[in-house]
């Protein structure tokens, strides 16, 4: 009698864990068809489902269940929600490129920028064709420009430029790459460049009108310091041809600095070009930027 007992409670238990396995099959497969049908509330209501019923049977749910659950609440913008589920798929070693595409996303939601970097680089390198590699390279050349990763967003460089339509957001990260490595030829063209898509860009009128300025200075100094150590016909012949090169110079940065200056008038650009007009001998020119100085 007891045998029997026995039997019949290992058949009850066995058609019950059937059962039970057979509904979570079904509520997994109704999550996946909710987020493909576009229902994310749907489908983070089954996979929590899931994800609960395993946490209080002290096991984990299957790494479906996460990462259907991370990228529904991605989905509808629920980040903090979003963040343990897709942690979790991650530590269960996920291969949906989605996964790590999510995690970086919501890093850069939270300023957290060497997370951000973490994932953009995990995903560039295990997904050079994914679905997302586009915009994972656009994103990663902007974080290594916000970190100050010079040499790491030069290397990425190639991969990005000429990308419409971030012509300018993108060139302008290329100028402050050169600019930090002190690449003045780099800078240059990509003053030029970045003037040319939009002609009030004010990083590359600033980095422009102050290169002239101090061109022009810087010669002027020593061709005036040059003159008076030794006062020759030919010392002052050179003097006056090197002062028609100081003049055109200090005209450009004037008109760089005046566009600037217009646009936002600040005492800065008043200071510079109260100096530019006083070594181009204007002097009601030069005593009304200095006015404006404070």
């Amino acid at each position: 009698m007891i045998k029997k007992i026995s039997v019949f409670l290992s058949v009850a238990f066995l058609i019950a864990a059937c059962s039970t396995n057979k509904e979570i099959v079904q509520t997994r497969n109704s999550g996946m068809s909710s987020f493909k049908e576009g229902d994310y509330n749907s489908a983070l209501l089954k996979f929590t489902e899931l994800i609960n019923e395993a946490k209080q049977n002290g096991v984990l749910a299957k790494i479906e269940d996460y990462e259907g659950a991370g990228r529904s609440a991605h989905a509808l913008g629920f980040i903090d929600k979003a963040l343990p589920f897709l942690e979790q798929a991650k530590d269960l070693k996920s291969a949906d490129e989605n996964v790590y595409y999510a995690l970086a996303d919501i890093y850069h939601l939270k300023n957290n920028l060497s997370k951000e970097i973490r994932y953009l680089e995990f995903y560039e390198k295990k997904y050079p064709n994914g679905a997302h590699i586009k915009l994972v390279q656009l994103r990663l050349f902007e974080a290594y420009v916000a970190s100050e990763s010079w040499e790491q967003g030069l290397a990425i460089w190639p991969l990005v430029k000429g990308r419409v339509p971030y012509l300018e957001l993108l060139n302008e990260g290329y100028f402050k790459i050169n600019v930090a490595l002190k690449n003045d030829t780099e800078c240059e063209r990509t003053a030029k460049e970045l003037l040319r898509i939009n002609s009030e860009n004010t990083m590359a009128l600033k980095w422009s009108a102050e290169r002239y300025f101090w061109k022009a200075e810087n010669l002027y100094q020593k061709e005036i310091a040059a003159y008076n150590k030794k006062k020759t016909n030919s010392q002052y012949a050179k003097l006056l041809k090197a002062l028609n090169i100081v003049t055109a110079d200090f005209k450009r940065s004037r008109d760089y600095f005046e566009k600037l200056y217009n646009a936002n008038p600040l005492p800065e650009y008043a200071r510079f070009l109260g100096n530019i007009y006083t070594r181009l001998d204007d002097k009601t020119k030069a005593n009304y930027y200095k006015s404006k100085v404070g």
